[in-house]
């Protein structure tokens, strides 16, 4: 797989094009699932609470190219504006917590208000022209409640030809006026990209002060937690491009879009789209992206008939005992 990516990565089309990868909120670390292209890639980091934010010197030697935000990105044009720094970094945001729909669920104390500042802020269609850079290919936001708003703040071509995009949206209110996991889906849907992974995050519906009466007595309050009743709150939604429209697909975004499927796990995915770049563009890179796909949907089955059969045994000499 390795050897393929490299291989890939090695194309004409995408040494003239590097790929491109956008991640808002990247508190913490850059995303994982992209080790293995950041050498070829020029990776847009944003980040707005600076209190956890070393993107710049961590990381800076893993990419092609490595361009950090420590302001806030938005769909606004203003200078500044307003962000809620809460207990926790990472429910920070320029929105404000809804305080009253959060006091009923345990991580509730994580969105209190340590202060509210002032803080630069840059509109994400601003920041790329900035950099002089026009397209996007992998688009991951995590900006407590503003994803579908940044998303859109894209010029439409540029939406158009991203190739995966990363939300996480709430399903309940965390933030006051956040854009919501139906609004997301309702969009993406329209503009013609598939849902491939779904995460639904839950919280436990009680809380931190009952639960500390409640359980006062527990000696082990991490399996009490886990009892009480969790309630979906937000969600980790991962779409593909699926390239209705015309005239947004080419052979540089056919070969990147069968990589990342692959890097996605999404072997049949990746199939379909490397038998439609060979019949299209007759490129034999896209025969060797469906042997891999093929060989991983095999290396599937053959681990998932493996772990069937071990149950099986394992059961068998049970009922025998």
């Amino acid at each position: 797989m390795d050897e393929l990516i490299s291989k890939i990565l090695a194309h004409p089309s995408l040494i003239k094009q590097a790929p491109v990868l956008l991640d808002i909120g990247a508190s913490g670390e850059i995303h994982a699932k992209w080790k293995k292209i950041a050498k070829y890639s020029i990776c847009i980091a944003f980040d707005a609470d600076s209190r956890d934010f070393s993107v710049a010197e961590n990381e800076h030697g893993d990419y092609k190219k490595l361009y950090t935000f420590n302001c806030i990105v938005s769909n606004k044009e203003d200078n500044t504006i307003p962000f809620y720094l809460t207990k926790s970094p990472y429910c920070s945001s320029a929105l404000k917590p809804a305080t009253q729909r959060l006091e009923n669920f345990i991580f509730a104390p994580l969105f209190e208000i340590d202060k509210v500042i002032e803080l630069k802020n840059i509109s994400l269609s601003k920041a790329l022209k900035q950099l002089d850079i026009n397209y996007i290919d992998w688009f991951k936001s995590d900006s407590q409640g503003t994803d579908l708003r940044l998303f859109k703040n894209l010029p439409e071509d540029i939406q158009e030809k991203v190739l995966i995009a990363e939300f996480e949206p709430g399903i309940m209110d965390a933030y006051e006026g956040e854009d919501k996991m139906y609004a997301v889906m309702e969009y993406m849907d329209k503009l013609g990209f598939l849902l491939a992974e779904m995460d639904v995050k839950k919280v436990q519906h009680i809380s931190e002060n009952d639960f500390s009466q409640i359980y006062a007595s527990a000696m082990f309050k991490r399996f009490a937690k886990k009892s009480v009743k969790a309630l979906p709150f937000w969600a980790e939604l991962t779409y593909l491009n699926r390239f209705e429209k015309q005239g947004i697909m080419d052979l540089r975004a056919h070969i990147l879009a069968c990589l990342f499927a692959l890097l996605q796990e999404q072997n049949t995915f990746a199939l379909q789209l490397s038998r439609t770049g060979y019949d299209t563009y007759k490129d034999n890179i896209f025969n060797e992206i469906s042997s891999e796909a093929a060989r991983l949907l095999k290396k599937d089955y053959y681990s998932f008939k493996f772990m069937e059969t071990v149950v099986a045994q394992t059961w068998q000499k049970f009922k025998q005992k």
